[in-house]
């Protein structure tokens, strides 16, 4: 009970402190956090299929797989040659999404402990992983997750929200213009440890008629060289 209370206080710091940072500087601490870094309990699914998944859902489980995180260097899609299914503790796994809030969570390594039976404190084997998509079924519960495998120190080519801010003060925006945004998303060359929940695109010294391209992004960790610099992210455009 000591050593449980000791985690949670732990986890508890470690979210508190990383709450407070910028995107910018959420990798580094990110990484410093190993020691805290938070757990799921996972049970080995040996078959794939809806009704299984349905069975276990009213039990309290949630359906989840592991893909192999480097092929996405390779690919936009993870293969599902090599991946793992697991249950996963709904209580848990809603707990931390809930608490982390959801680009916190999915920029969040876990260490994953999957046992073959339902008595998870025994024989299990563990999984460094990071959520990459999460669904929801008609009440808002989570229906399904999927992971990668996150190797530690290795590059991973991975999806990031790209953050919008400055819209208050950007100059173009005060003469009349609207921000046009061309992407969502932006793919970043690093570790799973080093991902930051988003990257931030400031538009405040835009113009009407200023783009911001993928080239102006300024980040700690790299974007994919698979993208070109003269990309167009977003600009300022004139409404008339």
């Amino acid at each position: 009970m000591l050593l449980r209370c000791q985690r949670c206080r732990g986890m508890q710091s470690w979210l508190s402190a990383v709450s407070k940072l910028s995107s910018s500087h959420y990798g580094s601490y990110h990484s410093a956090a190993a020691d805290f870094r938070p757990k799921l309990h996972a049970i080995a699914r040996r078959k794939r299929g809806v009704k299984g998944a349905v069975y276990h859902r009213e039990r309290g489980l949630v359906s989840a797989v592991i893909c192999e995180g480097v092929l996405s260097e390779r690919s936009d899609r993870s293969s599902l040659k090599d991946s793992s299914l697991v249950y996963l503790r709904d209580e848990e796994i809603s707990s931390h999404y809930k608490s982390m809030g959801h680009f916190l969570f999915m920029s969040t390594v876990f260490v994953m402990h999957i046992s073959n039976n339902l008595n998870m404190a025994t024989d299990f084997i563990q999984e460094s992983v990071l959520p990459r998509t999460v669904n929801f079924d008609s009440l808002g519960r989570i229906n399904n997750v999927r992971f990668i495998r996150a190797p530690s120190d290795i590059k991973l080519k991975l999806s990031c929200p790209i953050a919008y801010v400055g819209a208050d003060d950007c100059i173009g925006m005060k003469k009349g213009g609207l921000l046009k945004e061309y992407s969502k998303f932006l793919y970043l060359s690093c570790s799973a440890e080093m991902v930051p929940p988003t990257v931030e695109v400031n538009v405040s010294n835009l113009d009407i008629g200023g783009r911001f391209l993928v080239g102006d992004i300024k980040s700690e960790v790299d974007v994919h060289p698979d993208l070109d610099p003269t990309g167009l992210i977003c600009e300022i455009i004139n409404q008339a």
